[in-house]
């Protein structure tokens, strides 16, 4: 690929460069980028069956981005039960219960941006 391709994959909209790595935090664990705690997250999601219950372990991972990303909504919130389901396209997600029974999808990908949200107004990016 060359520098002239390349370098229009760094521009925004704007003709900005952009970076091309935006550090992210959940909780206490820090990431050099999006991407690595997105897979981080979805290796979780992948390392489960089809309706399986998360451990402990990963629950606590899930619980604090659920928490990390949407704090005014999970802050507070006792999640009972996160498990794996098959989603559009056959792609494995994950979806967590409040009550053991009823089930709410859960985008990794989404949490995942808004725990990145911070660095990007910190680069002038939203």
């Amino acid at each position: 690929m060359d520098a002239k391709h390349w370098q229009i994959r760094l521009l925004n909209f704007q003709g900005e460069i952009m970076p091309g790595k935006i550090p992210t935090q959940v909780g206490e664990k820090r990431f050099d980028s999006q991407n690595q705690a997105k897979e981080h997250y979805l290796k979780i999601a992948r390392s489960y069956q089809t309706g399986e219950t998360l451990k402990v372990e990963d629950k606590k991972e899930v619980v604090e981005l659920m928490k990390a990303s949407a704090p005014e909504r999970h802050q507070n919130a006792q999640v009972k039960n996160i498990k794996t389901y098959k989603g559009k396209f056959g792609k494995k997600c994950l979806q967590a219960s409040m009550d053991g029974v009823h089930y709410s999808p859960l985008s990794i990908v989404a949490s995942v941006r808004h725990c990145a949200t911070p660095a990007l107004i910190h680069h002038g990016l939203v």
